[in-house]
């Protein structure tokens, strides 16, 4: 099962300035922008993750970052609704 975590940041920002890093039970989002950075952390994920199939996406023009988490069951996070 894939769950897709969208970040709405306040100015543009380009891909090659968001930095994200995946763990089996944790994630963090850098976004640098031009007179602050912004981060995105979660310490501990209800479940483990795989992280070779996590991945982002950066939609610079509508000011979003999407953060997609790949679990290992089918199972709802029912928390992380939102």
């Amino acid at each position: 099962m894939t769950m897709d975590i969208r970040v709405k940041l306040p100015e543009q920002i380009a891909s090659e300035n968001i930095c994200v890093c995946f763990e089996r039970q944790a994630l963090e989002m850098w976004a640098i922008g031009r007179s602050c950075a912004y981060r995105f952390f979660v310490q501990k994920l209800y479940k483990p993750v795989i992280v070779d199939r996590c991945n982002h996406r950066v939609f610079a023009k509508k000011q979003r970052v999407t953060l997609k988490i790949h679990k290992y069951n089918n199972l709802y996070w029912r928390f992380l609704k939102g």
